[in-house]
């Protein structure tokens, strides 16, 4: 019966544990899909803003080649500086302005079409520019030297210049970079007309064969920061990254230079700053365990972008065993409900009907007699042992056998109680001990411990404690001492 109930207990323990550790695992493959599920909603977002860049320039690109025809635009609406040798419209009536280099009556008739097409989709860019507050520029750049860029900015605050030819947006699409005309993303720049660091959505306009030049829309670091700055879960951190390592935008990184162009091993966790080569490893669309962190990358359409998502395992471990404390808590009181009834067992079993004979004897024993569990509390005590040390059953059943309250020593006799049951190799130990009787006179017994061992198991079971009085040899012995001084 013992046998049979150690094992119940111990398959009890088993059960609760591997039911909180499958629990445990499932909550964080669960968690680790919700953070999936919560970059590629970022994902989404992020891209819903390039798809419309990138549809808004295309239908002005469409719209520039097809307003390609003859001028009707007024003659005085154009004003040439001659002593900076540009031209510009410089109304701020409008919501866009055209400057160019050079004196606009000397183009040819060409680029004065080109010019008024460029009129005509500013009513265009100034609607988008109303429609859509993420888009800081949308501007037209030809060829033959001049731009139309909205909204509208003075030509004392910008104009444009030579240098301008040489920014990615011109020369990505040129007919032989970019033949298949197709919108095309920049890798991050500094602004010219003082809007800090950007990225644009390029697109060639051309008629036929002939290149006239590009559409732009321009996107800042900060439009793409605020995208996944409030994206809070499970402290994972985000990073929007060019084809070239350079960062447009993250959600750790504070201490930011807005006019400095940072590269990812800038902006990482630091314990993933050297593993950032590990990230280049992972595939669009895939994640991986990197250092500690789960990594998570999602390609950002045809941009070339990818966004990163980082979280700490143990961030996501710790978020789950919070949850599972309850759990915990409901096991350890289940645990401890077997256990308990376990011990009870023990003690029904030596007051059940099989054990009464076993009772009879230990009742019979003239001396103190205790049974004990392997960890020292006790089980049983017979009745002439009561009788000896005055005490109530009810009082000791479950004690300590170093907290029974007739013990006179009690701080020395308790490390010696823990040690024999600690280290029960030694066998049968003995003592003699001081107590106390029912008129507070301290007396004296030997006090022996004797360890139970399972048949099969070979693992203690209980202790067995006797105590023999021998409170009158004690007195005999010193009356003996007394008797051999006098002599």
């Amino acid at each position: 019966m013992k046998k049979l109930e150690r094992i119940w207990m111990y398959g009890v323990t088993l059960f609760i544990v591997l039911l909180l550790t499958t629990t445990l695992y499932i909550l964080l493959l669960r968690e680790v899909e919700r953070t999936d599920k919560v970059v590629e909603d970022t994902k989404r977002e992020i891209l819903t803003l390039f798809e419309r860049a990138e549809n808004h320039v295309e239908t002005l690109a469409k719209l520039m080649e097809t307003e390609y025809v003859d001028p009707r635009m007024p003659s005085d609406t154009i004003k040439f500086n001659q002593k900076e040798d540009y031209f510009a419209i410089d109304d701020d009536s409008l919501s866009w302005n055209i400057t160019g280099l050079g004196d606009y009556k000397k183009l040819s008739g060409k680029r004065s079409k080109e010019i008024y097409s460029a009129y005509v989709v500013g009513e265009l860019m100034e609607y988008l520019s109303a429609k859509e507050p993420e888009i800081v520029w949308i501007y037209y750049i030809s060829n033959g030297g001049f731009i139309n860029i909205s909204p509208y900015v003075s030509s004392t605050d910008y104009r444009i210049t030579v240098e301008d030819y040489s920014r990615p947006f011109v020369t990505l699409n040129t007919t032989y970079q970019n033949p298949t005309r197709e919108p095309v993303w920049t890798n991050v720049y500094l602004d010219g007309a003082g809007q800090g660091l950007m990225v644009t959505v390029a697109k060639p306009v051309d008629i036929a064969e002939d290149h006239l030049g590009v559409m732009a829309i321009d996107i800042t670091l900060n439009t793409l920061e605020k995208l996944i700055e409030n994206v809070e879960f499970r402290n994972a951190k985000f990073l929007i990254v060019s084809p070239q390592d350079d960062v447009l935008a993250s959600s750790s990184f504070d201490q930011k230079d807005e006019m400095k162009i940072n590269r990812l091993i800038d902006v990482l966790p630091l314990g993933l700053r050297r593993h950032s080569i590990d990230l280049s490893s992972i595939s669009a669309e895939e994640r991986k365990m990197i250092n500690g962190y789960l990594v998570f990358k999602k390609n950002l359409g045809e941009t070339g972008y990818h966004i990163y998502a980082s979280v700490s395992i143990w961030s996501l471990f710790l978020s789950q065993f919070i949850a599972i404390i309850p759990l915990i808590l409901g096991g350890i009181i289940l645990f401890t409900f077997f256990f308990k009834r376990y011990h009870k067992d023990q003690l029904r079993y030596i007051l059940s009907a099989d054990g009464m004979k076993f009772q009879k004897l230990f009742n019979h024993y003239d001396h103190l007699l205790l049974i004990l569990n392997e960890k020292g509390a006790v089980l049983g005590i017979n009745d002439k042992g009561l009788k000896l040390v005055t005490a109530q059953k009810n009082d000791v059943l479950g004690m300590m056998i170093w907290d029974c309250p007739w013990w006179a020593e009690v701080a020395s006799y308790e490390v010696y109680f823990k040690e024999v049951i600690s280290k029960p190799e030694g066998g049968k130990r003995s003592k003699e001990m001081m107590y106390f009787d029912i008129s507070g006179e301290s007396k004296f017994m030997t006090v022996s411990i004797s360890p139970v061992y399972d048949d099969t198991t070979h693992y203690i079971t209980n202790f067995i404690v006797s105590g023999e009085d021998k409170t009158e040899i004690r007195h005999l012995e010193d009356e003996l001492d007394r008797y051999k001084q006098k002599q």
